[in-house]
């Protein structure tokens, strides 16, 4: 991965990072509104409701990308994940095939099972 994917992959991430502290702030004040009605004139308003989750995310953002020390751990970070060798689309199909066929064998077994076991106490409950 060269230099320029890998800061467009940071400049993501980053921005995916802000938006979830966006989402998480605003939550979190629409649960203190339906816990503390007293302050939920003042939490509902639009300046509170939205201004303070963009803030938050912006701080987050200019945080995360102006970090040096988070910067160099990003890009380890992507320089290691460029060095995996991935499955191919063969191995893949294969292994999701393998997978599929032995939950469908374990779901027979245990619903067998049940319906035995089942048989079995309905048929001591009824001596």
């Amino acid at each position: 991965m060269d230099s320029q994917q890998m800061g467009k992959v940071k400049w993501v991430s980053y921005i995916m990072a802000a938006a979830l502290v966006y989402i998480v702030i605003q939550i979190l004040l629409d649960a203190v509104v339906g816990a503390v009605p007293a302050w939920g004139r003042y939490l509902s308003s639009d300046l509170v409701k939205h201004g303070v989750p963009l803030v938050a995310g912006a701080l987050c953002l200019g945080i995360l990308a102006f970090h040096q020390d988070i910067n160099s751990w990003a890009e380890s970070v992507l320089y290691e994940v460029s060095k995996i060798v991935w499955p191919t689309k063969q191995d893949t199909v294969s292994l999701t095939i393998s997978v599929t066929i032995m939950l469908l064998i374990s779901g027979v077994l245990i619903a067998a099972m049940d319906f035995l076991s089942g048989s079995v106490i309905k048929s001591i409950l009824t001596l």
